[in-house]
């Protein structure tokens, strides 16, 4: 709960009155020391109220407790996760699920881990859960491409006989020299995540050809654009398409004439905020999908994808889907409300 993805769903979840913490994990990393003596956020103070757990051996949990006094650890093997919790998600770093394993396996109720443990667990991406593969008690929540995608082809299954896909995103490794000018601007060609996700994609999406034609990545990104060309099984239009998305949880449709997202995240959160909503973290932009009533068999539909909101609402969803047996659609329309964009986004 220290590290950028448990910190941000933590407090997503705050907003839910149907899901309580019961408890958090952290590791004693540079995550955690930024967050123990650097100053709490105003809307994080509540984690002082809840148990917290340190991932480390009894004698470093009493030395981080006398080190500081914001918060009281003790030792995880004090945690009877069954009696704790009717679902653990675990947001921890790639790799450090292998520890937890034994424990997740004994726990028996669902865990959701995070898609850096790829290919272990079995995908969820809402509205859709891989069908061919299990892994016991095991998820595995889909990465911010796969979070964005999912919501926007679900419903074009019926529609849709081959997606074509070109994704431009934040550059995700690190940079192994001084971050110069040169590297800051630079794109990077990610041919091995391309080949993931569209292996990802077809598990979800088995009755279509998916074709996965670019993964450019750029350093400094907080959205990402997905463009997507569907081969659709007969001619439709825009303003079919249109009306298909426009009702579906997670997406917006931009205003007409918006073309840039600095359009999306400034005026548009400027108008969002006076509503007293925040955005969508999918916005799909309205020129593709305009009032045309032509009717074809290839369709483009462009999307800017919020980076820091669309791999944490996901996992909330997972939550209502795994633990309370909702219908994944309720799911996400739920999590939709109590984020604060429900509804349209006017002008």
């Amino acid at each position: 709960m220290a590290g950028l993805l448990g910190k941000r769903l933590a407090r997503e979840i705050q907003k839910n009155p149907d899901i309580e913490i019961t408890f958090g994990i952290v590791k004693n990393d540079e995550t955690l020391k930024r967050f123990l003596y650097g100053p709490f956020e105003d809307d994080m103070t509540w984690i002082t109220n809840i148990p917290m757990y340190l991932d480390e051996g009894r004698a470093k949990v009493r030395e981080m407790n006398g080190l500081q006094q914001k918060i009281r650890f003790a030792p995880t093997d004090q945690i009877n996760l069954g009696k704790k919790c009717d679902i653990l998600v675990d947001t921890a770093a790639p790799g450090s699920r292998t520890k937890w394993d034994q424990r997740y396996e004994h726990f028996k109720k669902p865990v959701i881990i995070q898609s850096g443990e790829y290919p272990y667990g079995r995908l969820i991406a809402p509205p859709l859960i891989e069908e061919t593969k299990t892994q016991g008690n095991i998820y595995r929540q889909g990465d911010c491409i796969l979070s964005a995608l999912s919501p926007i082809l679900a419903p074009l299954k019926s529609v849709a006989r081959k997606i074509r896909v070109n994704i431009l995103m934040q550059y995700d490794q690190r940079l192994q020299d001084y971050t110069t000018n040169q590297r800051i601007n630079a794109l990077y060609l990610r041919d091995d995540l391309e080949r993931r996700l569209e292996g990802e994609l077809k598990s979800l999406f088995n009755e279509q050809e998916i074709i996965m034609e670019n993964v450019i990545q750029k350093p400094g990104l907080d959205y990402y654009l997905a463009t997507l060309h569907l081969d659709t099984n007969k001619p439709i239009s825009g303003k079919d398409i249109r009306q298909i998305l426009e009702e579906r949880p997670r997406i917006k449709i931009a205003p007409d004439g918006m073309t840039s997202t600095y359009e999306i995240d400034h005026l548009l959160r400027e108008e969002a905020h006076a509503l007293g909503r925040d955005i969508s973290p999918i916005v799909l932009y309205s020129s593709d999908l305009n009032d045309s009533q032509l009717k074809k068999k290839d369709i483009r539909i462009r999307a800017t994808i919020y980076s820091k909101l669309i791999a944490v609402l996901p996992n909330i969803d997972a939550i209502r889907i795994i633990a309370r047996d909702m219908e994944p659609l309720t799911a996400m329309r739920t999590t939709d409300h109590y984020a604060g964009f429900n509804g349209p986004m006017g002008i």
